[in-house]
């Protein structure tokens, strides 16, 4: 009973962060694709010392002889949510063209042995680029991809979250961390920017989204750390918001509005934008605001009253009330669009200062049609096509949706269904497992963070293969 009533205080722990999924499995003693209460309770006896390792061998994910909280939790998640899916081969060769924007991503061949469906490269197909499906810091795996991004050389920048690293894809297929420390043993070390250190040196903490200006000036929202930071060309770090305390930590809270933003207090800066101004939005999941650091340097608070809600519509983003604002993009029409994760709507902040909803209705649900009457369930990021359609990562409902120039919502990838299946074929009837990230390259490609699948999947010529919407 006891045992039982471990496995459940772990159950409700595994509700309340990311969902993951682990290597072949975790916790699936018997690798019947199913974890039952009863291989938990293994779990929990070898965390306790009561019995070997060797009596299931899956909870000990990175296979060092011991079962870890960490790991037993990752055990927990597959007995909610399901086993990943058996890993699958990458396809070689993505597009040798770039973002808009970005400049041209390289060629990449992974080096696999294993068979890639040969249609890979055939427009509206989606094909896996990156990861094999298992959860940890191997160096073909990913550990919860949340981001992505293309350098100033053209290559595919990856924010593996959860193994606190920021990777970017080779030519070859390989992977190079280029920030986030590991100890001798391999472990995630979680810490905060130092100024002045190179980006090699810089640990992480579960940094959320990266961005870049036009000068090709990184910028990292901290996430876990209290900090929103700069990598500059020169592969500098310097923190350009958020309050240090004295032992170099950064100070949780929400304060500093009208001052200098290196005295600000931030709480869960989430989202990062810079402006061609020299300026930057930061958005903060835990404060509910999203907040303004001019190029002088001083910060406001530009959306949300610090008070969870959803209210405010019509009037001063600064009197609406935001709940859970992620990812931020600008429209081209000179508004700021930005995704909230705990309303389920997209708002858009008007250079007026005006504040409104563009997508959803609050409510948490899965319904395609006009835009105000529309569904979604905490989408995490989105991105606007060179015409102008919007393409939002509906994470809890699996899918990525657009939102045409008419307002109009619809499905255009993935099916709501979570899992892992369809490389080979249209995108349209794929699965994928809560995606968080989206970005276009410039021949149409569209790259996605297939975040739970522990993948990064690409539809090839995505946007000239799409039929436009009928208006």
């Amino acid at each position: 009973m006891v045992f039982r009533l471990i496995v459940a205080a772990l159950a409700a722990i595994a509700l309340t962060v990311h969902p993951i999924s682990a290597a072949a499995c975790p916790g699936d003693c018997n690798n019947d694709g199913v974890v039952s209460i009863d291989e938990l309770i293994n779990g929990v006896n070898i965390l306790l010392g009561s019995v070997a390792v060797d009596r299931c061998a899956a909870c000990d994910r990175n296979q060092d002889g011991v079962v870890t909280i960490d790991e037993l939790i990752d055990a927990v998640t597959a007995t909610l949510v399901g086993c990943p899916a058996t890993p699958t081969s990458t396809p070689k060769n993505p597009p040798t063209n770039s973002a808009t924007a970005t400049p041209t991503p390289s060629a990449v061949s992974t080096g696999s042995a294993t068979a890639t469906p040969a249609n890979c490269h055939d427009d509206g197909i989606i094909c896996t680029v990156a990861g094999d499906g298992r959860a940890g810091p191997y160096d073909t795996s990913f550990y919860y991809p949340i981001d992505l991004a293309f350098d100033r050389s053209g290559k595919l920048l990856i924010m593996d979250w959860n193994n606190v690293r920021l990777r970017r894809l080779n030519d070859d297929g390989t992977m190079t961390t280029i920030m986030g420390l590991m100890d001798d043993e391999g472990n995630p070390i979680e810490g905060a920017p130092i100024d002045g250190a190179l980006a090699s040196d810089t640990p992480l903490h579960h940094a959320s989204d990266i961005e870049f200006d036009d000068a090709f000036n990184m910028y990292v929202a901290g996430d876990h750390v209290s900090v929103v930071f700069r990598v500059g060309t020169d592969d500098r770090v310097f923190a350009v918001a958020g309050k240090r305390d004295l032992d170099g930590s950064f100070i949780y809270g929400y304060s500093g509005d009208h001052g200098p933003a290196l005295q600000a207090e931030l709480g869960v800066p989430f989202g990062v934008l810079p402006d061609r101004l020299g300026g930057l939005y930061i958005s903060d999941v835990d404060a509910c605001v999203v907040r303004y650091v001019d190029p002088q340097g001083m910060i406001t608070t530009v959306a949300g009253t610090g008070e969870p809600g959803y209210s405010g519509d019509g009037h001063p983003g600064t009197q609406a009330q935001l709940a859970g604002p992620s990812r931020l993009k600008f429209g081209p029409d000179g508004n700021l669009y930005f995704c909230e994760t705990k309303n389920h709507v997209i708002r858009r902040l008007h250079p007026d200062g005006t504040i409104d909803t563009f997508a959803g209705t609050g409510s948490r649900g899965y319904r395609d049609g006009p835009a105000i009457a529309a569904q979604f369930d905490t989408p995490y990021d989105l991105r606007f096509a060179p015409n102008g359609d919007v393409y939002v990562a509906d994470t809890g409902n699996n899918v990525i949706r657009r939102i045409d120039t008419a307002g109009m919502v619809t499905t255009v990838v993935g099916n709501h269904d979570g899992g892992f299946d369809g490389d080979g074929g249209p995108a349209s009837g794929c699965l994928l497992r809560r995606p968080s990230a989206i970005i276009f390259d410039a021949e149409g490609s569209m790259w996605i963070a297939d975040t739970s699948n522990e993948r990064v999947r690409r539809v090839w010529h995505y946007l000239s293969a799409t039929p436009p919407p009928a208006n």
